[in-house]
């Protein structure tokens, strides 16, 4: 178990998650108050968002083939070839 005065625990409040993130209890006093930092392990980590576009045609992936954005929104543009 860690203790941190308040002003200490401000300082340092990367620390003090880093060590509640561990599982490790903290406290923090403030005067004649105490306060107990716990994990809630009840809580799940944020899903990671798959990627919105993937690249399957060859032609795509060399370089080939642009994207263009009109009106109508994005459509495929052939690259020119220099």
């Amino acid at each position: 178990m860690s203790r941190f005065t308040a002003s200490q625990a401000r300082q340092n409040f990367a620390r003090v998650l880093d060590q509640a993130a561990g599982g490790q209890s903290v406290t923090i006093e403030r005067g004649k108050l105490r306060f107990r930092l716990v994990l809630d392990e009840k809580r799940r980590a944020p899903r990671i968002a798959r990627p919105v576009i993937e690249i399957l045609d060859p032609a795509v992936a060399n370089g080939d083939w642009t994207w263009r954005h009109g009106r109508a929104g994005l459509s495929f543009k052939q690259r020119s070839k220099a």
